[in-house]
């Protein structure tokens, strides 16, 4: 017998976009620390909504913020909210390398993927900044999108 434990975690996060990145982990790695928790997770993003081809990624709304292990409450810095494990069997998985103004190109690589092969996205999304853009250095990006076959084909 098999048994899948879907994993849950808490997430300290802030709402925000792409461009306040920096800024935004930079601070809510700090208020952590002070907090003493367990930050076990490099810093995510979390897209809640349907992106569309055509929009600019980095303009979308993201819970960006650690996943961390402890007590700690919400405070006027930061909010705490839950998030599941993504099932990789039905997970599509991409790396971006370069800066997030360029983001919008790998969005689009996986959009074309997913037309062609019957795919449809469904939210939430998450990004894994695996190395934050900083002084004109890339960053690295894993974005986890779930996908479901299409009825629209």
């Amino acid at each position: 017998l098999l048994y899948f434990l879907v994993m849950e975690y808490r997430i300290a996060f802030v709402d925000g976009k792409l461009d306040e990145l920096p800024k935004i982990l930079k601070s809510l790695y700090r208020q952590l620390e002070e907090k003493k928790v367990d930050v076990f997770s490099p810093p995510i993003g979390i897209i809640e909504k349907n992106i569309l081809e055509n929009k600019s990624i980095s303009g979308v709304d993201r819970k960006i913020g650690f996943i961390f292990e402890g007590d700690i409450e919400p405070d006027n810095a930061f909010k705490i909210g839950k998030i599941k494990e993504p099932n990789f069997e039905n997970t599509l998985v991409a790396i971006h390398k370069g800066s997030y103004k360029t983001l919008n190109k790998t969005y689009s690589k996986v959009f074309e993927y997913l037309d062609k092969n019957n795919l449809k996205f469904k939210p939430p999304y998450r990004e894994i900044y695996l190395s934050v853009e900083l002084d004109g250095k890339d960053g690295n990006i894993e974005i986890q999108i779930p996908v479901e076959k299409s009825s629209n084909h």
